[in-house]
């Protein structure tokens, strides 16, 4: 719904100040409302082992549960992000999160493979309409000039969130049992969608507010399906897109497995952790992710000027290194210190991949433009799911045949990879 232009003239003293407190809380209610999105996503993780030891599922069999969630959250990214720009952020994040609500529960009530994947793949096209909403609010209210930092702070969010739900899932499901971890933990989400559905505004425009960045033509103006190939064609983006298929293929594969290799026994080639234990552990992924993600961002907007390229190279090279030493195996916990040392490779390891995320997804804003910086994260994000599909079947395939260590040795591999191609980012 249109609202008229607040009255107060743009350049007072009240007008800014009141701009600034709905502005305010809709970019921190958005994010924390995707911080809640990991509640109805991440919850997975710590139920994997105990669904595999009920139904005697393989890691393979089990992986395509993984591969169908990021395939189906890939597919649904390509478009998200246009529906936001091109109609309601807000409209389409609530969406998601019915959506996502409803499909956990009938995965908490299935018992069969086929329903497993069928039901985890609805939660994930509803929660592919999550992200790119968000970064069109964010994109909507914030200034260019800020969009590095404050997309190190909603990678941030997105990343505890998953570092929060890790220990609360893994202690609902030795409570409750597995069911409880698709029935209990997503209720955070339902929560945290009512404040946003009563408080938050898509954008200046939708408030009453005018901005000083960009014109009433541009607030107005709806994205085409040209827009749509110029952010999916465009060049100096095509090599991001590559370039994010690698940090999530990483990313995901440690998201999907490593408590499930903390927890496996030590005569299997796991950790031997228990599952609670393993939760807390594997939870440092997520921390690591929210501290590095605003250094990320903050080195991306100040010390390297808007330029992206550099701080990218250097998260992939950092990732890749820790994973190398995580790749030594459970022989780390024979070390002084050793669990210590194994949090501090996991908050390493697995934050700095994610921290990348931070300026990768100012690209689409900064090559694009605000009018269809939601539609370029989206054709992103949709890319950077492909690559994390395979993170599902492949990579338990090369755990179930070679160990798992040798799929972290991989995943190390696949950082030089994104590494050497982030080179090529220039903008």
């Amino acid at each position: 719904m249109s609202q008229q232009t607040t009255t107060a003239p743009a350049g007072t003293t009240l007008y800014q100040d009141k701009m600034a407190k709905v502005q305010t809380y809709s970019v921190w209610i958005m994010m924390f409302l995707y911080f809640c999105f990991y509640f109805a996503k991440y919850n997975m993780s710590a139920a994997t082992k105990p669904i595999q030891d009920a139904f005697g599922f393989s890691s393979a069999e089990f992986g395509m549960v993984f591969t169908v969630f990021t395939a189906v959250y890939a597919f649904g990214q390509f478009f998200s992000g246009f529906l936001a720009d091109r109609y309601n952020a807000k409209v389409i994040m609530l969406i998601g999160v019915t959506g996502s609500l409803v499909a956990n529960a009938l995965f908490g009530m299935s018992s069969a493979l086929t329903f497993f994947i069928l039901f985890w793949g609805a939660n994930a096209l509803s929660m592919s309409l999550g992200w790119a909403p968000g970064c069109n609010i964010l994109y909507n209210w914030l200034p260019p000039q800020r969009w590095g930092m404050y997309m190190g702070f909603f990678c941030a969010m997105c990343y505890a969130g998953g570092a929060v739900v890790l220990p609360i899932s893994a202690k609902i499901v030795s409570v409750w049992g597995w069911k409880g971890s698709f029935f209990i933990t997503p209720l955070f989400l339902a929560a945290m969608a009512l404040v946003f559905f009563f408080l938050v505004k898509p954008s200046p425009e939708a408030a009453g507010y005018a901005t000083d960045w960009k014109t009433q033509a541009d607030a107005k103006e709806k994205v085409s399906g040209a827009d749509y190939w110029k952010a999916f064609s465009h060049p100096k983006m095509i090599m991001a897109y590559i370039t994010v298929i690698c940090a999530n293929f990483v990313r995901w594969g440690l998201i999907n497995w490593i408590v499930k290799i903390l927890n496996e026994p030590l005569d299997n080639g796991g950790y031997g952790l228990t599952l609670v234990v393993a939760g807390l552990v594997g939870s440092m992924i997520h921390w690591g992710g929210a501290v590095f993600s605003v250094v990320f961002g903050w080195l991306s907007d100040k010390v390297f000027k808007g330029v992206r390229w550099q701080s990218i190279v250097i998260g992939f090279a950092i990732s890749g290194g820790a994973l190398l030493l995580l790749s030594k195996g459970p022989g780390i916990l024979n070390f002084p210190a050793g669990m210590v040392l194994l949090c501090a490779l996991l908050f390493v390891s697995g934050g700095v991949i994610q921290a990348v995320q931070a300026p990768l997804f100012s690209l689409p804003g900064d090559i694009l433009g605000d009018k269809l910086g939601a539609t370029g994260s989206g054709v992103m994000n949709g890319w950077s799911y492909v690559g994390a599909s395979f993170s599902g079947v492949f990579l338990g395939w090369i755990m179930d045949s070679s160990g798992f260590m040798a799929g972290i040795l991989f995943l190390a591999v696949i950082c030089g990879v994104g590494s050497a191609l982030a080179l090529t980012i220039r903008r």
